[in-house]
């Protein structure tokens, strides 16, 4: 068999399989909403600490233009 007809198999063979991405696009997306869902509500703390310094830096750098 040559190289090309060999690449045929596989793709012929991996469109019709039920685990190849892409199958539900909006099944996909409530997936990745979900794990995005889950590290803001694991680190929801950090971003907090994060706002809270640049407000004092924005607040500090405004005292400071007076």
């Amino acid at each position: 068999m040559s190289w090309s007809s060999l690449c045929h198999i596989q793709m012929s063979f991996s469109s019709h399989s039920p685990d190849v991405v892409g199958d539900e696009p909006v099944q996909q997306i409530m997936e990745n909403t979900r794990g995005l869902s889950l590290l803001v509500n694991l680190n929801w703390d950090r971003l907090l600490y994060l706002a809270t310094i640049c407000v004092a830096l924005g607040f500090g750098a405004f005292v400071g233009s007076l």
